[in-house]
């Protein structure tokens, strides 16, 4: 599904290392990736500070 995008993509290795991970410490989500960790935690702030624009 991602051939055809034309940019870095994570290790398959590393993601499933880290499901694993996940399972056996029961937790309730495996984020793989560095580029999704930074927009859930922003999901997970405040929402003002989230859709403030630059300048206001």
């Amino acid at each position: 599904m991602a051939a055809p995008i034309d940019s870095p993509k994570s290790d398959p290795r590393a993601a499933a290392e880290q499901a694993l991970d996940g399972v056996a410490a029961d937790a309730s989500e495996v984020i793989a990736d560095d580029l999704t960790r930074l927009v859930t935690s922003s999901l997970s702030g405040d929402r003002v500070e989230l859709y403030q624009r630059p300048g206001r």
